[in-house]
Parts: C-alpha cells; sequence; structure tokens
C-alpha cells in the first residue's frame, strides 16, 4: 500500500460509523484491527505490516487511523 492509499483510505473512513467501515475494509479485501476503543487501548503484535489498518474508534465512529 502506497502513501497516497494511505491518504485516501484515512479521508474516506474517518468519522465513518464502525459498523460501515468494517464492511468497506472487508469488502475490499484490507487486513484491519481495533487498536483503541471509547478510550480503552488494546494489546497489539508489534510486527509492522503496512497494509494493515489500525483503527481508533470513539462512541461508535472511527476517530483515528494508523497503518502498521
Amino acid at each position: 500500500m502506497t502513501l497516497d492509499e494511505h491518504e485516501m483510505i484515512s479521508r474516506v473512513i474517518i468519522g465513518q460509523q464502525i459498523e460501515d467501515v468494517i464492511d468497506t475494509l472487508s469488502n475490499r479485501g484490507y487486513d484491519y484491527r481495533t487498536e483503541c476503543a471509547d478510550g480503552k487501548s488494546f494489546m497489539l503484535t508489534q510486527d509492522i505490516r503496512p497494509d494493515r489498518i489500525n483503527l481508533t474508534i470513539s462512541g461508535g465512529i472511527v476517530t483515528g487511523v494508523s497503518f502498521g
């Protein structure tokens, strides 16, 4: 995944309902995981995968995206 793809994905999914984001990412074959939800951080593996999308969620809305 290129930096342009990272930027485009971030712009599209930030502010969207998590259910819609999961449907979109799954249908397009993207690997994702929840990094933080409603202030609770989750333990994650430390492997770096630029094609994996890490989601931050608050109140059912995606508020942040990182890659790795």
